[in-house]
């Protein structure tokens, strides 16, 4: 604390016991701190498949692979592939026991493994497992690997009674050095940057070796006597600039060794206990793995570990230490796992109280014109002003001078500081208008505020452009302070009359003028000093905001005007245009109560909420976020801490101290790896790995399956649980989907097609994975959605389609012919028989004396034969005289009509006939009147006394055959009617061959396909 002269005057009455203890009540200590790190716990609950964890390592991906004593498996930051001999595995493994330190990947996706003393090699594209201590003849059991230079990898090995050392291509077995094996394997492996073995045995402590195997240099730098044996061993590891080091047995130390002369030198501190593990991180500390505990050495400062790793698991042994590409270290231990961030430290923390929700709550925060930084804190042990001294680097308790009780009180509720750097003094409001020297620190009571501001209300406070002051708790109540004349000059309200009683928040002076007032429930009002209303944006308003509590205003260098409001996020009003647009949580933002707004250097919008600190990049409007695990004080942030100070710093302050913010370093320390898909599922089984392993195969998802699903990861192992996917199966959707922190999705009959199945993600900090994942997807049809059976049935279809419209056509032809014909026989058959009826009935009219007993028998023959001939043509076309034997009965009725009046004796021999059997109209038409021709001329033209008629099938033929036994000369043939011609007309109708002959009587016979 920094007193001044001022200072020491103001409490000269003071007595010097009493000031020492308002010194020790009233201000204690505060000094810059740093946010505690924080360890998360892996075990069986978290479907670890083994508790006791031996080994670590991390693939070309980014997916971390454990050994444990049964087995291997994977994780992916959701789920474990376990790796197992052990029923339920999800793939086989043939050993348990995976010793420490013993996985390490090859360059080209090979994991190398030592289980139950067994050298193994696995192919992580297929999980083929091949036992490279058979098929390299290792003749013992296998200890310890190391990756060396030039793809050769160090191996040490035992036999019963020997330590052997040795390098391999994975094709031979190069042994290099054999020493006696001392009752244990003990054994330690190194590899340097040039490729030289360092190997620490029982029997001859450390030894160096070429690249080639040549030993170089032998020293014995410990030894300690184990069981009444003398032991030379002592583990050593290297660190990244190849110092190496040296963990003696005999003190709880770390040594170096210098590597020309063989000599230990003592590194600084002690340890809780022997030190057996190691690990240089990217940041350049050491870390230091002792059975029990975890200890970092960093700028020359040892920080324990130890409890933060017992508060998050119960564990009796660590067994090895990594770091992987995200700055996350891992801790295997007998007990599970435990990860701990050791990112780089993003944010400097100011008056933090350690484990405390609510610590030091802070409220103002300025500067003055030397660049230091004031603090003003309302609550908590460093209640009060504090000033950051930019030269020294120290906070420093800023006394307030003139009655201290009395100055105390009055600053007790100012929340608004507003520095007036020509004068180096600082304005504040509480219960009156004051200010503060920022050099002598002494306050003074400027005037009241009785009418203008509210000591229980926010009373915001900000320079007009000119230096005056803006202030007023209600909008009614606005007032200007003139420099000039310490008076206050009322803003006139006639204009603002709808707006009276509403509480202000917040002032944004623009250079025209005119004033944004940001109020407690009526929006964002902009005024000018005349009292008039300009603008108001509120939630009814066009364009409207989300919400009508605005807490804080930001003008950006682009001009727009940034709105903070409490509950609706942030509002960005492009006052030319006159839009707004939205960020709020739904895209992105970790809080919508936004406390306050800062911009950097790079136009970067930060935002503190009640729930962290988010970014809006300027380049993308992508959102990044911030949290108390990331290295913030608190997640919950207060109204009127912040602050840019001139160096470009940004500065918030919240329920336990402040958050000093260098941007450059925050945001480009921003980087996350590409997403890993990590398995695909069709209809419940898996498909094969080596899809995963390059994602350029396309899925053909077969017509059976009913589904497929995607599980994907973004390899980043802090907070896994707090990532953002969003996928996009291009094709099907029109754009992404957010899906939340679900790793996987499920696609359901998709239609056939073609798709592109696309995720990408964020981490809980917003920060996106490197590169988008796609996949290639070709949904098959099922038989009868393929293009040429469509094809083939559109061509059906076609033809049924042509083929009934054709028969159609058909039948309206058929139908015309028919009408016609029977128009034609009418007139032919019966039309010449009636008008001969009506000439001969004509006659007789013109000669009723004559006798017409003649003419009468002719006109009654002429009649009944057209009844005849229209009997026999209605019988013709009649569809219910359709079957073979109504053809034949009529075949019968007509010999009978006309051949027994003759003396004609007939006959019919049928041959194999399906009665019942339909026959078309034309065939039976046509069949028929040829029968009855041919009778109608026996009957005429013939002197025969027997006929034979002969229908029906014979063999492969349908014969009709009309034959008597008469004898005709040529001159006797018909010369008229239906005749011969008519027959063969009828014939050929029927595509049947007809042969006549008259040489033994008449015959007509008639061939034709089989009925």
């Amino acid at each position: 604390m920094h007193l001044t002269k001022n200072h020491l005057l103001s409490l000269k009455n003071v007595p010097a016991s009493l000031w020492v203890l308002f010194i020790v009540l009233f201000f204690p200590s505060v000094n810059f701190a740093q946010h505690q790190t924080k360890a998360e716990a892996i075990t069986l609950e978290d479907e670890l498949p083994f508790r006791n964890v031996t080994a670590i390592t991390q693939d070309s991906r980014g997916l971390m692979w454990f050994g444990t004593q049964q087995g291997i498996c994977r994780y992916d930051g959701y789920r474990f592939v376990v790796f197992s001999n052990k029923p339920g595995a999800d793939f086989p493994f043939p050993a348990d026991r995976v010793l420490d330190n013993g996985l390490i990947f090859l360059p080209d996706s090979f994991l190398l493994a030592i289980a139950d003393y067994q050298l193994f090699k696995i192919n992580i594209v297929d999980y083929k497992v091949e036992n490279l201590s058979k098929r390299m003849g290792i003749d013992g059991n296998v200890s310890f690997i190391k990756m060396g230079k030039a793809g050769k990898v160090w191996l040490s090995w035992e036999t019963d009674t020997t330590q052997n050392l040795g390098f391999t291509d994975l094709g031979e077995l190069v042994r290099v050095a054999q020493v006696p094996k001392i009752r244990r394997e003990f054994t330690s492996l190194a590899i340097d940057q040039k490729g030289y073995a360092w190997w620490s045995t029982i029997s001859k402590g450390i030894q160096q070796y070429t690249p080639e195997g040549q030993l170089l240099r032998q020293a014995v730098v410990d030894s300690f006597i184990w069981f009444g044996t003398k032991m030379f061993f002592t583990p050593l590891n290297l660190d990244k600039s190849d110092r190496l080091f040296v963990f003696p047995k005999t003190e709880k130390k770390v040594w170096t060794l210098d590597k020309k002369e063989l000599t230990v030198t003592r590194f600084s501190g002690e340890l809780d206990d022997l030190s057996y593990h190691f690990l240089e991180d990217n940041q350049g500390a050491y870390w230091f793995g002792t059975r029990k505990g975890l200890h970092r050495y960093r700028d020359g400062a040892w920080t324990d570990f130890t409890e933060i790793l017992n508060s998050e698991l119960q564990f009796t042994e660590i067994h090895t230490l990594f770091e992987d590409k995200s700055n996350m270290l891992w801790v295997a231990t007998d007990n599970g796992l435990l990860k701990i961030p050791i990112f780089k430290e993003l944010f400097d923390n100011y008056l933090l109280v350690p484990d405390k929700r609510w610590g030091n709550a802070m409220r103002g925060i300025f500067e003055d014109k030397s660049g230091n930084v004031f603090f003003k804190c309302e609550a908590g042990a460093a209640k009060g002003i504090t000033r950051l001294n930019k030269i020294s680097g120290k906070l420093e308790k800023c006394h307030i001078g003139g009655d201290f009780l009395t100055d105390s009180l009055l600053l007790d509720r100012a929340k608004h500081f507003v520095v007036d750097t020509s004068e180096n003094i600082a304005w504040t409001i509480a219960d009156n208008l004051m200010k503060l020297d920022l050099e002598t620190f002494e306050l003074e009571v400027v005037a009241s505020l009785e009418g203008i501001c509210n000591s229980f209300s926010h009373n915001p406070l900000t320079q007009l452009p000119g230096g005056d002051l803006l202030l007023g708790s209600t909008v009614e109540a606005l007032a200007v302070f003139k420099h000039s004349t310490g008076s206050f000059e009322k803003i006139p309200a006639r204009h603002l009359a709808a707006f009276k009683g509403l509480d202000t928040e917040v002032f944004l002076p623009c250079d025209d003028g005119t004033v944004w007032v940001g109020t407690a429930s009526k929006g964002l009002l902009k005024i000018n000093l005349a009292g008039q209303l300009l603008a108001q944006y509120s939630t009814a308003s066009s364009p409207p905001l989300s919400n009508n509590h605005v807490l804080s205003i930001h003008l950006a260098e682009n001009g727009n005007i940034w709105i903070g409001t409490f509950g609706g996020g942030l509002n960005v009003l492009d006052e030319k245009s006159g839009e707004i647009k939205i960020v709020n949580s739904k895209t992105g933002l970790t809080n919508d109560n936004i406390t306050g707004i800062l911009e950097d250097e790079d136009e970067n919008i930060w935002a503190s909420t009640y729930n962290g600190i988010s970014v809006v990049k300027s380049k993308d409007w992508s959102i990044l976020n911030y949290f108390e695990e990331d290295g913030l004080t608190n997640n919950e942030f207060n109204y009127t801490s912040q602050y840019k100070s001139s160096d470009g710093t940004l500065w918030f302050g919240g329920m336990n101290g402040v958050n000093a913010i260098d941007p450059s370093v925050v945001i480009s320390d921003n980087q996350n790896p590409a997403l890993v898909l990590t398995g695909i599922e069709t209809n419940g089984k898996t498909v094969e790995n080596h899809f995963l392993e390059s994602t350029s195969h396309q899925l053909l998802v077969k017509p059976s399956y009913n589904y497929f699903q995607f599980s994907w990861t973004l390899p980043n192992y802090f907070k896994p649980a707090k990532n953002n996917y969003y996928v996009w199966m291009e094709g099907l959707d029109d754009g992404w989907n957010y899906v939340g922190n679900s790793n996987s999705i499920r696609y359901n009959k998709l239609p056939p097609g073609s798709y592109i199945f696309k995720v990408k993600g964020a981490d809980s900090k917003g920060v996106w994975g490197a590169d988008e994942l796609a996949v290639k997807v070709q949904v098959q049809p099922h038989f009868y959605q393929t293009w040429w059976f469509i094809s083939a049935m559109a061509m059906l279809v076609l033809g049924i389609v042509y083929s009934l419209g054709r028969y159609r056509l058909q039948r309206l032809l058929e139908m015309e012919r028919m009408r016609t014909r029977i128009a034609s026989d009418l007139h032919d058959e019966v039309g010449s028989m009636l008008s001969g009826l009506a000439m001969q009935a004509e006659l007789m009219e013109m000669n009723p004396q004559a006798n017409h007993s003649q003419t009468l028998a002719y006109l009654r023959n002429t009649s009944r034969e057209a009844v005849s001939k229209m009997r026999d043509l209605v019988w013709s076309i009649d569809s219910r005289r359709d079957l073979v034997k109504n053809l034949l009965d009529r075949m019968r009725e007509y010999a009978e009509e006309i051949l027994p009046a003759k003396g004609i004796e007939y006959r019919f021999q049928l041959g194999e006939l399906d009665m019942d059997q339909k026959l078309p109209s034309e065939t039976r038409q046509h069949l028929y009147f040829i029968f009855k021709e041919a009778v109608n001329n026996v009957a005429r033209h013939s002197n025969a006394d027997k006929v034979t008629v002969v229908f029906g099938n014979f063999a492969d033929e349908c014969r009709l055959e009309i034959r008597d036994n008469g004898c005709v000369e040529s001159e006797q043939l018909p010369k008229s009617g239906l005749g011969i011609s008519n027959i063969q007309m009828r014939a050929k109708k029927l595509q049947a061959k007809l042969s006549i002959a008259s040489d033994n009587g008449f015959c007509i016979l008639l061939r034709l396909r089989k009925l």
